[in-house]
């Protein structure tokens, strides 16, 4: 109302009187005059004010026109809210025009003695003065124009703030329901996979009723010997009772039935500092399928330990089928002096060994960026470059340095000591900072490349805790998501993207060495995938528009990596194979790995009934086969190829593909024998493949061992773990063929002798090789003890 009324003030048709009739006591009339409103009657200091016609009389009674007049200055409508600066005012509804509270609301309604004058001097006077309250004045009509749109304005501002409050509670509130969702999504999967689970133990009791059924009919028929055997088969007919299906299967019955249990652990990892430096290995690990064969070798013949063993290496720990260094003590010698750079020759060497044999898997330095840089080292010595670039130097001369000492170099030089770089770099990028430093990209860099040189040198366990800290920098730089900043190049933005991908990649390897669950989920990685393109192709006019436009980079990916995609044939003519391309595919595998890790190996996937494992595997399987049928044609390894060009990209693929298919089907291995169907055809078939993958793995190695060869194909630790999957798994194969007389384990034992000739190989330069060789050689030994240690000895 006041707003209102505060625009048609004083409306045209009021009359001289009406208007004086609201004016206080000693207010000029309009005939400029003061004329006094005596009150309607008197009335003591201790009476409301409202109880009175005229609640201003007693107020203003007792001011001296002077005082009037000022009031009458400070009621004009130009005056500004100022002036209204009252010690005491009772609330009434004056029209006015003012834009927060009135300054005398919440006052008392009966003043005190003090408050009973106002003081003049406290009433400044106007700036200017209107002749008439109700003449046309184009001034103050722009005033109360102004004043008009600045409540209008004050009023959208408000209103956009609620809108905003409002928008955000019900995204909020969105994101909570989502999740609820999912939770609720989950559940009810999981009690439809108890469900099934349940089902299948009843039927499996039903039939084994009937078993005992048949027992009963047949033994009166039976001689005494069979009669015997039947009878004592008859004295375990004890089913479950809670299964049973007169029982009372109640809501905790089954609650306990379908909840995930965790997978518990049998050993003290705290105990030593061998087992503190191995650490916790889970089940998706080869090193863990690797000592559940020699425990069930303990277990049935415990002269397995045999006398000529050393002291704790066969003991029943995770540790004795450890075949990493990481037991070792780490060399780092921080007292060397981190700005010291190699002779430019040397350090071309290196470069070229890394951007040659690491770069291609493992792009998570700008090889455009990085060796401009590079040239600016040596072509301006009076340049400094920064520490954490030159931490970043030193890790890549680092990796180089160890791969080419591994195959070329008898004994390493002052200029290609691995260790000495790598302590350059820690001391640049890790030790010589402080406690914890915030993230940015560059340390991001130099943990990814300090992570993968642990991995390289065998110390897998510190790999896999320092490439947990590269991606929660990566994560802390918002690597993982997919970027539409204005102030950062696209160039730079798919620079950025294969840094998180490298990590992703290495992390994911190094969850499936060790068996440990990977940092991130693949629900929380929304970066673009790579670019099937090289840098020195990003000037193309159609890379940079893929490099712009999201949707299209989007089409591209699915196209290359789906044979369901809409337009899958439409990106194909312009992707030429190259190393990028292959970096694609490894990030597919690894994804692919991470979901596989979560369907079957997770602790909750221990209730999955057999059914959705099954499913499972049926799936993953047939994603990995789609992929492969998507490789093109000079990275197809399933056919034997002369041509040289792609062969270490072709041979690296064929590693993965195999080493995935082998994480994925070893749980069938495990259900099968540890559900006892041996009839059953569908975990048989599954079996089968992972066993087929290890036999493909050894058959992609030359028959005779080359380690000069091998040196060219790609880094000895990732060969190594993959060689050992598959002699765990052909190990594994060959114990159950023993074990259950079945035919041809002399095929098995052929691709067994292989790997471990190449291991033995390998064991002359490293010392990770030496390890897995004694480890296999001892149980394939034990497996099969007609077989001669001769050929297998080490030199």
């Amino acid at each position: 109302m006041c707003t209102q009324m505060t625009e048609s003030y004083p409306p045209p048709s009021y009359s001289r009187d009406y208007y004086n009739s609201f004016l206080p006591p000693y207010y000029p009339s309009s005939a400029g005059t003061y004329t006094p409103t005596p009150p309607a009657e008197s009335f003591s200091s201790d009476q409301s004010a409202y109880n009175t016609q005229y609640p201003y009389a007693n107020q203003f009674s007792q001011f001296p026109p002077e005082a009037s007049m000022n009031l009458t200055e400070a009621y004009t409508y130009t005056a500004a809210p100022q002036l209204y600066t009252y010690t005491y005012l009772p609330s009434q509804p004056l029209y006015l025009d003012q834009q927060s509270p009135l300054p005398w609301a919440g006052a008392p309604l009966h003043p005190s003695t003090e408050s009973q004058h106002i003081i003049p001097q406290a009433l400044p006077a106007p700036a200017s003065k209107s002749t008439s309250p109700l003449g046309n004045d184009p001034q103050s009509d722009t005033i109360k124009r102004q004043r008009y749109l600045h409540k209008n304005r004050v009023a959208a501002t408000k209103c956009r703030s609620k809108k905003k409050q409002y928008i955000q509670q019900l995204q909020s509130r969105f994101e909570d329901l989502a999740l609820a969702k999912r939770e609720l999504q989950y559940q009810v999967q999981s009690l439809r996979d108890g469900l099934i689970s349940l089902k299948e133990e009843l039927d499996l009791e039903q039939r084994l009723k009937e078993f005992y059924r048949l027992l009963r009919r047949i033994q009166p028929s039976a001689d005494a010997k069979d009669q015997q055997l039947i009878a004592r088969a008859l004295e375990k007919e004890t089913p479950p009772a809670s299964l049973s299906p007169s029982s009372d299967l109640s809501v905790d019955a089954i609650t306990r039935l379908i909840t995930p249990t965790t997978d518990p652990i049998e050993e003290d990892f705290n105990r030593d500092k061998v087992s503190q430096a191995t650490g916790f290995i889970g089940a998706h690990s080869g090193r863990s399928w690797l000592h559940q064969l020699k425990r069930k070798g303990l277990r049935l013949d415990a002269s397995w330990l045999g006398p000529e063993t050393p002291d704790d290496f066969f003991a029943d720990s995770i540790s004795s089928v450890n075949y990493f260094l990481d037991s070792e003590e780490l060399s780092v010698d921080l007292s060397v002096q981190p700005f010291t750079i190699p002779p430019q020759d040397v350090a071309d060497e290196l470069l070229d060994t890394y951007f040659d044999m690491v770069h291609p898997g493992f792009p998570i330095v700008g090889k455009t960026v990085f060796l401009h840089q590079y040239r600016r080292l040596y072509s301006e010595p009076q340049s400094k470059p920064p520490k954490k670039w030159l931490a970043i130097f030193n890790l890549i001369l680092a990796i180089a340095a160890h791969h080419l000492s591994l195959t070329y170099f008898d004994e390493a030089g002052e200029w290609h000591d691995p260790s000495t770089y790598f302590s350059r770099g820690s001391k640049l990028g890790l030790a010589d900072t402080s406690l914890i430093p915030h993230p940015d990209i560059q340390q991001a860099q130099i943990e990814g490349l300090a992570a993968f040189y642990l991995l390289i040198i065998g110390q897998v366990n510190r790999a896999w805790r320092i490439s947990g800290t590269a991606t929660r920098s990566a994560i802390a730089m918002g690597l993982h998501l997919r970027s539409i900043s204005k102030d950062t190049l696209d160039i730079s933005k798919e620079l950025r993207c294969r840094v998180w991908w490298s990590i992703f990649v290495l992390e994911t390897n190094l969850s499936v060495m060790t068996g440990r669950p990977y940092s991130v989920a693949n629900q929380f990685c929304a970066a673009p995938l790579p670019l099937p393109f090289d840098e020195d192709q990003f000037g193309d006019a159609f890379v940079a528009r893929l490099l712009a436009d999201a949707n299209a980079r989007r089409a591209l990916s699915k196209s290359l990596l789906s044979a369901t995609a809409p337009d899958a044939e439409t990106y194909l003519p312009a992707v030429k194979p190259c190393a990028s391309l292959y970096f694609l595919f490894t990030v597919e595998i690894a994804r692919i790995m991470r979901c596989a890790i979560n369907l079957l190996y997770a602790p909750g996937a221990t209730r999955l009934s057999s059914y959705s494992v099954g499913k499972a595997l049926e799936d993953l399987i047939s994603t990995i086969d789609s992929l492969q049928r998507r490789l093109p044609e000079p990275f197809q390894f399933s056919r034997p190829r002369e041509d040289p060009a792609f062969e270490t990209q072709r041979w690296c693929l064929a590693f993965q593909f195999y080493s995935a298919k082998m994480t994925i089907a070893r749980i069938a291995i495990y259900r099968w024998e540890r559900s006892g169907q041996a009839t059953s055809s569908r975990w048989k078939e599954m079996s089968d493949i992972c066993t087929n993958a290890a036999c493909n793995m050894l058959s992609q190695l030359p028959d005779e061992p080359d380690i000069i060869w091998l040196g060219r194909i790609a880094p000895w630790c990732c060969i190594l773990h993959d060689l050992m999957q598959a002699l765990t798994v052909l190990l594994i194969e060959l114990d159950s063929r023993v074990t259950h007389g079945a035919k041809d384990p002399e095929i098995i034992s052929r691709y067994i002798q292989k790997g471990m000739h190449w291991l033995l190989a390998m064991a002359s330069r490293h010392a990770a090789s030496e390890r897995a060789w004694q480890i296999c050689q001892d149980l394939y030994l034990r497996l099969t003890p007609a077989a001669t240690p001769l050929a297998l000895r080490n030199p």
